[in-house]
């Protein structure tokens, strides 16, 4: 195809065409971010003597923390240790599949990487493929253009491996009957409830047991330790406000960025694209191509006729749209004939090296070149933002030195005119706004700030925001006393015993059920009542979930009796479960109930016997995980 063609490197014209944006942003990112994980140093883990730097780790880490807080998890909440077994968890899996997808030959084309990236909704302004918000989501997600590729790639081939595995799976007959008569089965259900609360004037607890407690788990009676500090902040916004200027300042800077607040012109393009190849006559491709301009003199709809003959797979379903374009994207015989026509204007038959173009104008985006006075406002601003981030990154630089220089934070305020601040005492876990930086809390319990008494190294905490900091106070973590905790571990033990006693109570019923005695009977001696819900399905709406859990795991009634079984329900109390009779409606293997659960858990099956191929996946590769 022609993308491959100017990617071996050839000079494809539709190639330029087609991935001329995608091309371009290579430039703005570089290879950089990229190709530094593939440099020796650090790793984290070896997969079948292919390692695993620790960059490429700490990369994924600190993306897939950043996805948690923009899905509105607060930092303090995001576990940092199981948040890194999960990340190299899945680096290793994507290793192990990546080496074994090569070994099985698996592929997803240039060709198709660069159509699924021109046809995404998520680059797209308008329905069209936009470079430049390509370039900024890319980067706020932390890819270069070329990761993402690799990335996109390995998942389109996991895709191919998941729809393989997964469409292949199946529900025989016999098993889709089975379970179409458990999904429709009804069974008469009773319970009656030990709840917790019922059962506290039967529980009785000693002195000795709430101290034997409190000295098995002296470790659950323990303070939390905590400091107060003191800080300074160094705020970019701060800057702005003292940034002053002259006019020849802004003449000055305007001259020398004029480029910033100009745009070229831009057309919006459309084009029929029709391929030379040894496989087609070049005189029948030329015809077809006059063919098509006479009917588009004719009057024929442009974007019918480029779906209908266009071999540019990148445009064609869009009627051959290429989105607004400047100078300097396309091959020069093709830039020059789609900047000479006029607004709505289509092209005569353009030949190139690869094929022939007929180009249409959609729209026409004029050049903007404007004059200082126009946006004076916007220039002044601009400057202001670069003066004042300039002096803050300075003021940063010394704000670091004066930090490691004194002993506490008062030169530093005193130099740069910051007030000192002081926070009331802090857990590692307080919800503090400071605090939700890690950075922070690591820095604040650092043996250097904590015990040797020195202030922090500069930390930021947002964008264009640096504190230094020191620890005003400290209280260590203590035991509590047996006397401070004795009511809380009346309440634990209480608790505890009364989830035994209720455990108990059920069971004692079930054996007197068992051994003759009248449900009913059994519910009156004991002060409880039976809560009837009647015909229950598995999916009903509106119960205990654990108590109809319980009642279709119990067995079936036999010989008229009943089936009688506990569960256990959220709080940890008993609840005892009677099942009076079972109806099951037959469900057809033609049925629509039968075909839709063949399809639902032979969906499910199919992703359990891809999670069981994964896992001998991983088992099989030789794994070593450094320390």
């Amino acid at each position: 195809m022609v993308i491959q063609k100017l990617r071996d490197g050839t000079e494809g014209f539709l190639g330029k065409i087609l991935i001329g944006a995608v091309v371009i942003i290579f430039g703005f990112f570089g290879f950089g971010s990229f190709s530094s994980f593939n440099s020796s140093g650090p790793k984290v883990a070896t997969v079948n003597g292919t390692e695993i730097p620790l960059g490429k780790f700490e990369y994924e880490l600190e993306r897939s923390r950043r996805a948690m807080m923009a899905r509105g998890v607060p930092a303090i909440d995001i576990d940092d240790d199981s948040l890194r077994q999960t990340t190299l968890s899945q680096l290793i899996d994507r290793e192990v599949f990546s080496q074994r997808s090569a070994e099985w030959n698996m592929q997803f084309s240039d060709t198709l990487i660069d159509k699924d990236i021109l046809a995404t909704a998520a680059f797209q302004k308008s329905g069209k493929f936009d470079p430049d918000f390509f370039k900024n989501s890319l980067a706020s997600a932390g890819y270069s253009v070329e990761r993402f590729r690799d990335e996109l790639r390995t998942d389109k081939i996991f895709q191919q491996f998941i729809t393989g595995v997964g469409d292949s799976s199946f529900l025989t007959e016999t098993e889709a009957q089975r379970m179409s008569a458990l999904l429709s089965q009804k069974r008469e259900v009773a319970y009656l409830e030990l709840g917790l609360g019922s059962l506290a004037d039967k529980v009785e607890v000693q002195d000795a047991e709430l101290k034997q407690y409190f000295d098995e788990n002296r470790s659950e009676f323990v303070t939390e330790e905590t400091v107060s500090i003191e800080y300074i902040e160094l705020r970019k916004e701060d800057f702005l406000e003292m940034v002053d200027f002259d006019v020849s300042e802004i003449t000055r800077f305007f001259a020398e960025n004029r480029s910033d607040y100009e745009k070229e012109e831009r057309r919006d393009l459309s084009h029929i694209f029709l391929e030379f190849s040894t496989k087609k006559n070049r005189q029948e491709i030329k015809d077809l191509a006059s063919n098509i301009h006479s009917r588009l003199r004719a009057g024929e709809d442009f974007a019918s006729l480029a779906k209908q003959y266009s071999e540019d797979l990148g445009s064609k379903a869009e009627g051959g749209q290429l989105g607004l374009n400047e100078r300097g994207t396309f091959d020069p015989a093709f830039e020059e004939a789609a900047f000479a026509l006029t607004n709505s204007e289509f092209s005569s038959p353009i030949e190139v090296a690869d094929g022939i173009h007929i180009v249409k104008v959609n729209d026409i985006e004029a050049a903007v070149k404007p004059s200082l006075e126009n946006i004076r406002a916007q220039v002044e601003s601009d400057f202001k933002e670069l003066r004042a981030e300039d002096d803050f990154y300075l003021a940063s630089n010394r704000f670091s030195e004066l930090l490691f220089e004194n002993s506490d934070l008062q030169v530093p305020a005193e130099n740069l005119g910051i007030p000192i601040k002081r926070t009331e005492p802090l857990t590692r876990s307080s919800e503090h706004p400071l605090f939700t930086n890690p950075q922070v809390v690591e820095a604040a319990f650092s043996p250097d700030v904590l015990i040797d008494g020195n202030n922090s190294d500069l930390i930021e905490i947002g964008e264009g925001r640096m504190i230094g900091l020191r620890v005003h106070e400290h209280a260590p973590a203590y035991q509590k006393d047996f006397s401070d905790v004795s009511q809380a571990i009346l309440e634990l033990v209480m608790q505890r015993k009364s989830r035994a006693l209720s455990e108990k109570m059920a069971s004692d019923m079930i054996d007197q059920i068992e051994g003759g005695s009248l449900a009913q009977y059994v519910a009156d001696q004991a002060g409880y009542s039976w809560t009837v819900l009647g015909p229950v399905t598995p999916s009903q709406q509106g119960i205990n979930p654990y108590v109809l859990s319980a009642a279709f795991k119990i067995p079936r009634p036999t010989d008229k009796s009943e089936s009688l079984g506990i569960a256990t329900l959220m709080d940890g109390s008993s609840a005892v479960i009677r099942v009076s009779s079972v109806e099951t409606d037959q469900v057809g293997a033609a049925g629509e109930l039968a075909n839709e659960i063949k399809n639902v858990f032979g969906r499910q099956r199919g992703f359990d016997e891809i999670r069981y191929f994964q896992e001998s996946l991983r088992d099989s590769s030789d794994v070593d995980l450094s320390s």
